[in-house]
């Protein structure tokens, strides 16, 4: 059952990464089809994934500590702000990304791997 929770969480996990990057790649760019997003997506997801099953097995106690609330009324009030902001930042970080490739175009291209390898 653990697993299985947390597996279903690691999808939700990846899911809204997706619309964080999908939906302002849809806005700005016009298109659903982002394929290094989707790349990225991929990847992403079989680390969580594949890390959710290992910790079901290596330590379920860590993995059920991991389902608690990230803000909870227990925390002091600092640690609770700082939280909130750091998810916050997190999520505008990833949005911003999209918006970033498709409109501003501030960051650089980056090399394309095959010609870095020679190939």
């Amino acid at each position: 059952m653990l697993m299985a929770k947390g597996l279903i969480g690691g999808l939700f996990q990846i899911a809204l990464f997706a619309v964080f990057l999908l939906v302002p790649a849809r806005i700005w760019g016009g298109t659903w089809y982002w394929p290094r997003a989707i790349w990225f997506l991929a990847g992403y997801g079989i680390l969580v994934e594949v890390s959710i099953i290992w910790l079901a097995r290596v330590a379920p106690a860590s993995l059920e500590v991991r389902f608690k609330a990230p803000l909870t009324k227990k925390q002091p009030v600092a640690d609770r702000v700082v939280s909130s902001i750091l998810f916050t930042m997190i999520f505008a970080w990833v949005a911003l990304i999209p918006i970033d490739v498709f409109h501003f175009q501030l960051s650089p291209n980056q090399v394309c791997w095959p010609r870095f390898w020679g190939a």
